[in-house]
This record gives structure tokens, C-alpha cells and sequence, in this order.
């Protein structure tokens, strides 16, 4: 099993730990990604490790028609 890693948002309010799957890194160049993502979307297999140190501050946001990016 890989090295747990850790992360979060610019602001600090969410901060996120997930241990990968694997190191390879998927890689989206679609508009929708690019715009959310401010440039191409960079993705890991994590496999249901991540875990979240306060949900409070996460969202569910209307992406597009049928779907939704929760953030």
C-alpha cells in the first residue's frame, strides 16, 4: 500500500487525506474540467481511502444538466 497523502482547499476549510491506489495520475483536457480546474484536471485511484477531517464545509454544486461536483 502507497503513503497516505494530504491535501486540501486554498482556503484551509477542507482538508482531505487518501491513500493512492497506485502513482498514476489521470489527466482530463475536456472544457468543462479545464474550466473547473483552471486548466487540465489531474485525477489518482484512491479506492475509498479518502477521508475528510471536517465535512461541514463541503458542498454539492450543479456542474452541468444531470450531474453535479461536490466541493
Amino acid at each position: 500500500m502507497s503513503k497516505p497523502l494530504t491535501g486540501g482547499c486554498l482556503c484551509g476549510a477542507v482538508k482531505f487525506t487518501a491513500v493512492p491506489a497506485n502513482r498514476e495520475v489521470g489527466v482530463c483536457h475536456c472544457g468543462m474540467c479545464r474550466r473547473w480546474a483552471a486548466g487540465p484536471f489531474f485525477a489518482m485511484e484512491c479506492e475509498g481511502t479518502v477521508k475528510v477531517a471536517d465535512e461541514a464545509n463541503l458542498g454539492v454544486y450543479p456542474s452541468s444538466e444531470g450531474a453535479a461536483r461536490r466541493g
